[in-house]
């Protein structure tokens, strides 16, 4: 939502405002200096998920179906694989 105000802000409300206004310490801290605070601590500090592309197209070959459903608000994987294909 703060990057939502950053953009928001600086490609369609500052245009439109009297530039004295954009330089006041209160916009600038609020609509740029904060917003780009937020990115920046994002991108250095959270930790983002990896995806394991590998494992899953592993497991798709392996198998001779996969199948996802919500069954009532539960999520359920499931996954056949035929012992005679198997080769074993």
């Amino acid at each position: 939502m703060i990057t939502f105000t950053f953009l928001v802000f600086n490609i369609m409300l500052a245009p439109a405002r009297k530039a004295y206004l954009n330089y006041r310490i209160n916009s600038v801290l609020f609509h740029i200096v904060l917003p780009l605070m937020f990115i920046a601590d994002w991108v250095l500090f959270y930790e983002k998920p990896t995806i394991r592309w590998f494992g899953y197209f592993m497991v798709k070959k392996m198998m001779d179906s996969v199948t996802y459903e919500n069954v009532n608000g539960i999520n359920c994987l499931t996954l056949s694989v035929n012992i005679q294909n198997a080769g074993v």
